[in-house]
């Protein structure tokens, strides 16, 4: 219990929904995740993932059931229809196998750009909060095979960042966490076309190199400081690469010219939670997704209110997200900025009363 019936109403609902996501996976005859209901009452990797990092410190062992089940459906070949990479973590399955998705008559569907490094960051995360180690070693092969995925199929153009494009005409055009097909837009307004350098992307695979870090000392490899280093060098790139001084914050994305998309969005404060961002820009940052362009009373903004193409119903155009709140708090916390965390936690407490604890997609 807490000081606040809103949280405790809120964080007793939340608990309660992720017991309602509960489904048995038959691969591995355990449990995991699904990602929500009706449609997605079924294992995805990125929303999976996130809620087995939000829900870390409650329960280490669905996260480890999440990630199991992933590591058994990873990526072993080249397949175009289903987007599927050695390596690669899958975006969305159908336990039934007689039930195909609309990718190419597969029962699997790898495009996503971000669900690959988010593993492992996950298996780390889960250490952390306690999880035994002997219980991770197992999947480190699979751990491995995502940051090889990262170097190869992962960086398409060698330029040392994770690129979101479909290999399949019929797979989604956008593949990190704003996979509508207009969530990506230039400061005009107009859409941008993939292959796109997605910011937060490129603040996950910063997190994983630096979660291997943490994993090669926990588990005594010598490995450590190399997996630091490589990390450290990914933060430097995308500093150079995404900083917008005359915004205050990070790029969107980097275009197919590796032009920074300057339009300012929430995908910026993802570079808060996983420690990618500068120090020395994380108060501009901050302000900036503070500010009346970003902020409401019940949340951030997935665009700024001042963009061409602002629309606060629009889905991935100005709507707000909870967990992409949330985790812009978590980063804001993370730095030392309790007051702005504390003040967007409020917010998004507020709405969680008009939904009796429950906050929506």
């Amino acid at each position: 219990a807490t000081r606040s019936r809103d949280l405790d109403l809120a964080v007793d609902k939340g608990l309660e929904d992720v017991e309602a996501l509960r489904i048995h996976d038959p691969v591995t005859a355990a449990d995991t995740l699904a990602a929500g209901v009706p449609w997605f009452m079924t294992l995805f990797g990125r929303d999976s993932l996130l809620t087995s990092i939000m829900t870390a410190h409650f329960d280490q062992h669905l996260g480890l059931q999440v990630l199991q089940s992933l590591a058994k459906r990873q990526g072993k070949v080249v397949d175009a229809a289903s987007e599927e990479e050695p390596g690669r973590i899958l975006h969305e399955t159908r336990m039934n196998a007689d039930v195909p998705l609309f990718e190419g008559d597969r029962s699997r569907y790898y495009g996503s750009s971000d669900a690959t490094p988010l593993f492992v960051v996950a298996a780390a995360e889960l250490v952390r909060c306690g999880l035994a180690l002997e219980l991770i070693e197992p999947l480190m092969p699979a751990v491995d095979g995502c940051l090889r995925w990262i170097d190869t199929y992962g960086d398409i153009d060698g330029d040392g960042f994770v690129e979101s494009v479909r290999r399949s005409p019929g797979g989604l055009v956008n593949q990190g966490w704003k996979d509508s097909w207009n969530a990506i837009v230039d400061a005009g307004g107009g859409i941008v076309d993939p292959p796109v350098a997605l910011v937060e992307v490129q603040g996950y695979v910063y997190a994983a190199l630096r979660a291997r870090g943490y994993l090669a000392r926990a588990l005594g490899e010598s490995s450590g400081a190399t997996w630091d280093a490589r990390a450290l060098h990914v933060r430097q790139a995308v500093d150079s690469a995404f900083w917008l001084p005359d915004l205050g914050t990070y790029a969107l994305a980097l275009a197919p010219d590796k032009t920074p998309v300057a339009s300012s969005t929430s995908n910026a404060g993802h570079l808060l939670w996983t420690g990618a961002a500068l120090p020395e820009r994380v108060h501009r940052l901050a302000a900036t997704l503070m500010s009346r362009r970003m902020r409401t009373h019940w949340g951030i903004r997935t665009l700024a209110s001042d963009h061409p193409a602002y629309d606060p119903l629009g889905y991935h155009t100005g709507s707000v997200w909870p967990h992409d709140t949330a985790l812009i708090a978590w980063g804001l916390s993370r730095w030392g900025l309790g007051r702005a965390a504390g003040e967007i936690c409020s917010g998004l407490l507020r709405a969680a009363t008009y939904f009796g604890g429950t906050l929506p997609e």
